[in-house]
């Protein structure tokens, strides 16, 4: 059984004994101050201290959920619970989580948690299974050494991204050093970009401070969704709109896109709420977008969503020049990962019921590929709620409606598995059928045919608003033009 730590000379004696080794710690020696007064212990960091604490401690802290990643002995963690924060770090360094304890043990404090553990999948589903959310992230001087783990910073937002929620706040430090070297982190520009993948749309540089050790200074910046203030901003575009509608859809920046509900008119706000269930469950899933967040805001709702840069399938089979040569050879590919997909649904006793082209979104050359609209989704069998006749009407109407006929099941009415396989198989035969050449016959055959002039036209435009809107159409414009005659 280990020795409890009652005293002041029982902690000097383990920072005697701890070696304090691992890339982010000091090197052999405690990297912060021990944040008690009889510790004459790195008090030269002070000033550095108090200037990355002081925008904290500006937030309301009582019973928020602070998560300290990259805690080292756990400075942040003691001073924010004196204020009334509950408080988890976690670090790599054995020997600084080791210290941590100590400290806590000694001072009996109850309000702080340390973990020892990489800042990866296991962890957070540890953490999460502690606590519904977290409030507030301090992310200091810790991604250089997250890049040197894991190489790809899209891995790293994407392990921010599970801890996400709508009323988060971030206090980020960017950083590198001459063992974690990556420079371009530490750009205006590049810290903006980070914080807006993760979905803080909100980001302000609050600071910076300088390090007498390394003789440089750094940046503090706080960011958050608050999407309280875009819903505001995406109101009064909505107000000067002179159509009124049930529904609009907004770019909001190129990370996300806004669908906007009018709660009043629209008779789908139940199909809505079904589709942001199945998407808040599938999360964490590859093939679905990432959901940011909802809120009410005068009798509008606001859903805030991952914004994607992929085209429906649809416009493959009726554009197909759109696409890359690439595309057709990745069919079979394709196909594998929409079967793969369906599998996973089945694990889960989920059903789509809507799985034509037009709600599978696919790149250029057919190597991404997201679902959506899971509206008219179930699980377990069991058909979607409704609280009121008028819904009730409703839905009963659009289920014979949905899903184009030529890709319905004939056995749709009997919710089974085989809907979405049946679906997804006439897709896919679809799509093997389509080739360059009859679709430039079809083109030449409109072009002749009086009939189809003003048919012809609309393809043309529509053709266009499909190039305009994609970066890669845009620069790549008069190939693609080259590829119908």
């Amino acid at each position: 059984m280990e020795k409890k730590i009652s005293s002041k000379e029982s902690i000097i004696d383990l920072i005697k004994n701890l070696s304090f080794k691992s890339p982010g710690s000091g090197g052999g020696t405690i990297y912060q101050e021990i944040p008690f007064e009889e510790f004459a212990i790195n008090k030269s960091r002070r000033e550095e201290n108090i200037s990355r604490l002081k925008f904290i401690e500006k937030t309301n802290l009582k019973d928020k959920i602070i998560l300290d990643i990259g805690c080292n002995i756990g400075y942040f963690c003691f001073k924010l619970a004196e204020k009334g924060a509950i408080c988890y770090g976690v670090d790599y360094d054995e020997d600084n989580i080791k210290l941590a304890q100590a400290l806590k043990e000694y001072k009996n404090i109850k309000r702080v948690h340390f973990i020892h553990s990489k800042f990866d999948e296991n962890f957070i589903e540890e953490l999460l299974n502690k606590v519904k959310k977290v409030d507030i992230i301090i992310f200091y001087s810790a991604i250089h050494w997250l890049m040197q783990e894991y190489h790809d910073i899209n891995i790293i937002i994407s392990l921010f991204r599970k801890l996400l929620n709508p009323s988060q706040i971030i206090f980020y430090e960017p950083s590198s050093s001459d063992r974690a070297f990556y420079p371009d982190l530490l750009k205006k520009n590049e810290v903006i970009k980070f914080l807006r993948k993760i979905g803080y749309h909100n980001c302000k540089y609050v600071s910076s401070y300088y390090v007498s050790n390394l003789g440089t200074s750094r940046q503090i910046w706080m960011a958050s969704m608050n999407l309280k203030k875009l819903s505001e901003k995406f109101y009064k575009i909505l107000k000067l709109s002179k159509k009124k509608s049930q529904m609009k859809i907004l770019c909001g920046s190129k990370n996300f896109f806004v669908k906007i509900i009018n709660v009043k008119t629209n008779p789908r706000l139940f199909l809505i709420n079904n589709d942001i269930n199945f998407i808040k469950e599938l999360r964490e899933k590859p093939y679905v977008p990432f959901f940011y967040g909802s809120i009410p805001y005068n009798n509008y709702l606001f859903y805030y969503y991952e914004r994607l840069y992929l085209f429906p399938l649809q416009e493959y089979i009726d554009y197909p020049p759109l696409f890359s040569s690439h595309f057709k050879r990745n069919i079979t590919k394709i196909e594998f990962v929409l079967f793969k997909i369906l599998d996973d649904f089945k694990r889960m006793d989920i059903i789509h019921r809507d799985l034509n082209p037009t709600n599978i979104l696919i790149n250029k050359d057919g190597s991404q590929l997201k679902i959506v609209d899971f509206e008219f989704a179930i699980k377990n069998f069991r058909e979607i709620i409704v609280k009121n006749n008028k819904d009730k009407n409703y839905l009963s109407k659009s289920l014979k409606n949905i899903c184009t006929p030529q890709y319905r099941s004939p056995g749709f009415e009997t919710l089974s598995f085989d809907i979405d396989r049946y679906t997804i198989k006439k897709v896919i035969l679809n799509v093997k059928k389509i080739n360059y050449k009859s679709f430039r016959g079809k083109l030449l055959i409109y072009l002749k045919n009086k009939k189809y002039f003003f048919f012809y036209i609309k393809k043309i435009f529509k053709f266009f608003d499909v190039i305009l809107r994609n970066e890669y159409m845009r620069s790549n414009l008069f190939k693609i033009i080259k590829n119908f005659s």
